[in-house]
């Protein structure tokens, strides 16, 4: 007898990852909307080099963000996504970007998280 067929999709299926993918552009817009909306300007958004790639990067004043965004759909599973590997890719995409601006401006790398039907947290200076 035939096994019945298995509708549930696999954890790291074709279509998983594109729902992924999804919501992480989801999260970046939201993201750059809170941040216009706290008087942030949107430099770039998925920049990206050969050595990485940065979600957002944005100006207020003297300081230059460095932003990486999550979205989990429970807060509780917020504490330490970003792993340590990601930041220095982040880092190594910032130090090329950084010879753009002015030596006076101040960089920061920023985390915002993102949860279903909560505000979004935006954490200063996130970089272990």
């Amino acid at each position: 007898m035939p096994e019945p067929l298995n509708f549930k999709k696999k954890k790291n299926s074709l279509f998983q990852k594109r729902i992924s993918w999804r919501q992480g552009v989801w999260a970046e817009w939201v993201a750059m909307v809170y941040l216009i909306l706290k008087g942030w300007r949107i430099l770039h958004h998925r920049y990206k080099t050969p050595v990485g790639e940065v979600d957002v990067v944005a100006e207020k004043g003297d300081t230059i963000a460095f932003i990486e965004v999550k979205f989990r759909r429970k807060r509780e599973s917020l504490d330490y996504v970003i792993p340590s590997h990601q930041w220095k890719r982040i880092e190594r995409v910032a130090h090329g970007l950084a010879r753009r601006f002015p030596a006076h401006y101040t960089l920061r790398f920023d985390a915002i998280f993102l949860c279903l039907w909560q505000w979004p947290e935006h954490r200063e200076n996130a970089f272990p």
